[in-house]
């Protein structure tokens, strides 16, 4: 005999997909929007140049740290 059927695991399952996705909505509404645009900053910056952005790369750290 099986502990879990099938009508149980559906509901738990339906449970821990509710739980994760309130999870993911509150980390998304108290990130901190200030580092999004030091973000996307240093992204552009290591698309466009790659090899020399190992030296910017602390420019934004330093940003970050304000």
């Amino acid at each position: 005999m099986s502990f879990i059927t099938w009508e149980m695991a559906f509901p738990i399952g339906v449970i821990l997909l509710g739980l994760a996705l309130a999870w993911g909505l509150l980390r998304y509404k108290s990130r901190n929007k200030a580092i999004d645009r030091v973000s996307e900053d240093a992204t552009r910056a290591q698309y466009a140049d790659p090899e020399s952005y190992g030296r910017k790369e602390q420019g934004f750290r330093e940003q970050l740290k304000d």
